[in-house]
């Protein structure tokens, strides 16, 4: 997307995410009471002008970070037994049939975590 389509999505009243341009991350910022707007870089923490020569210039949208949820919909609620330090102490993982196990489980629970990300 160039400089000049954002200024049109701007002007439309659309929202704008935060974009990267000349190597900064920057964000549209409008000032309060008012229907002004201006860029505003996040790395040098400062307004960037934006000249005639820059509005064929590229810029690119960030995507937002995807939050999870609090709790899953649905899902089982188990608890988890409290392990005092001597009980704690005496648990090995020797086994590489168990240590497997655990790694694919783990990986499970990160890419369903992963999944529901986005809502």
């Amino acid at each position: 997307m160039k400089i000049i389509d954002l200024l049109n999505k701007i002007a439309n009243g659309e929202e704008v995410p935060k974009f990267w341009w000349n190597g900064c991350i920057h964000e549209v910022q409008k000032e309060y009471g008012t229907n002004k707007y201006s860029i505003f870089d996040t790395y040098c923490k400062k307004y960037k002008k934006i000249e005639l020569e820059d509005l064929n210039e590229e810029i690119k949208f960030l995507e937002e970070e995807k939050k999870i949820p609090e709790r899953v919909p649905n899902a089982e609620v188990f608890e988890v037994p409290k392990l005092n330090n001597m009980e704690l102490s005496n648990i090995a993982l020797t086994n590489k049939a168990d240590i497997k196990l655990i790694k694919e489980t783990l990986n499970e629970v990160l890419d369903y975590l992963k999944s529901k990300g986005d809502k």
